[in-house]
């Protein structure tokens, strides 16, 4: 962990900014953060960069230009120039797949004659590749106990993590209604207010934005993944919620939807997640639980979810009365949430990006 390898082939690079930069850190809401940033950006005609992560179903989805994914030829073009900039140095130094895919997507957007650039970072702050960049504005959205083992098990250890992407003398903006003492005490002076209409009001100097553009972009921003309902019947709701506060999100969100006879859930969630903290407000929502393996070795197994399920009073099987159930994968577990779902049901598919990524993979391919 640090920042010392990547900084040497950034400076090999030459890699700088001649636009706004917006940096987005935060435990949940990164990733909306930055699509607002985006949508409203371009409702204003600015030209924008915007690099957001994990992906669901392609890489592109990470790097996009003017709302638009980049194409796999531009990439590799920027893959080379990472890597040739690696090799030129003396004692080349080696580079995670996290770091060198964000540089060569910042290098793209430096390379592109752009109005500002959107950077959303990929765990912690402090630490992360993207803070090799001194962003212009920084933005802290929620703060809450996820990755502990890297970042520390309190808010408080968390928050001073995700304060490292504050600069001296540059715009700060925290969008967590109760931000932890330690990231007050490291930025001094945080606009404790919608982070997004925050950072655009103090950066309204350099991007100009008018209440018609944030509206614009606030009513015409799409974000897969985040309380997505999809179109049609059954209901089908995606959503990434892999911590308490998402899943508590997720409860709330779903309680305001109005009545279903029955939700099913498809449920896949990593091992080192507090899936207790993510069941429980889901608990008196979710009448049918079909558990799902992961394709990586960091998932928690379906026998484990079930288990889980049942230390908090869930039936294993109880006819139509609820249940529980295990598949292999997220694609199985959809499918017989499917066939058992009438038409005024809903499917909610939650947990992790992999357990939402499965289920649009699927959908996809049924598709063609």
């Amino acid at each position: 962990m640090g920042l010392e390898r990547i900084g040497r082939v950034k400076a090999a690079l030459g890699l700088q900014f001649d636009c706004p930069v917006i940096t987005v850190a935060g435990t949940n809401g990164k990733g909306s953060t930055c699509a607002y940033l985006e949508s409203i950006l371009i409702s204003s005609g600015y030209r924008v960069g915007c690099h957001m992560s994990p992906h669901l179903l392609k890489f592109n989805e990470r790097a996009k230009l003017n709302g638009e994914e980049v194409s796999d030829a531009l990439l590799l073009e920027h893959f080379t120039a990472v890597e040739n900039a690696r090799v030129s140095l003396v004692d080349a130094p080696t580079l995670t797949y996290f770091e060198f895919t964000t540089l060569a997507i910042m290098h793209l957007f430096a390379k592109a004659q752009l109005d500002a650039v959107v950077l959303e970072v990929g765990m912690g702050g402090r630490l992360d590749a993207v803070n090799i960049v001194d962003a212009d504005c920084a933005i802290v959205t929620s703060i809450d106990v996820d990755h502990a083992d890297f970042l520390g098990g309190t808010r408080e250890a968390i928050a001073l993590e995700k304060a490292g992407i504050f600069r001296p003398g540059q715009i700060a903006i925290c969008g967590d209604p109760v931000p932890p003492q330690t990231l007050i005490d490291y930025a001094n002076q945080i606009l404790n207010a919608s982070a997004v209409i925050a950072a655009l009001m103090a950066l309204h100097q350099r991007l100009p934005v008018s209440a018609q553009d944030i509206r614009n972009g606030f009513a015409m921003v799409e974000l897969p993944g985040r309380f997505q309902v999809l179109p049609g019947q059954p209901t089908v709701v995606l959503d990434v919620a892999h911590n308490p506060h998402a899943a508590s999100t997720l409860a709330q969100s779903l309680e305001r939807m109005g009545y279903h006879p029955y939700t099913y859930a498809v449920f896949g969630a990593m091992a080192d997640k507090d899936i207790e903290g993510v069941i429980k407000p889901l608990l008196n929502i979710v009448d049918f639980w079909f558990c799902t393996d992961l394709p990586t070795p960091r998932a928690a197994s379906a026998h484990d979810l079930a288990t889980k399920l049942q230390n908090l009073g869930v039936a294993v099987k109880n006819g139509d009365d609820g249940g529980i159930e295990t598949f292999l994968d997220p694609a199985a577990a959809y499918q017989k949430a499917l066939s058992k779902a009438g038409e005024g049901d809903r499917i909610v598919t939650f947990g992790s990006f992999y357990t939402v990524a499965g289920v649009m993979a699927y959908r996809t391919n049924q598709a063609h």
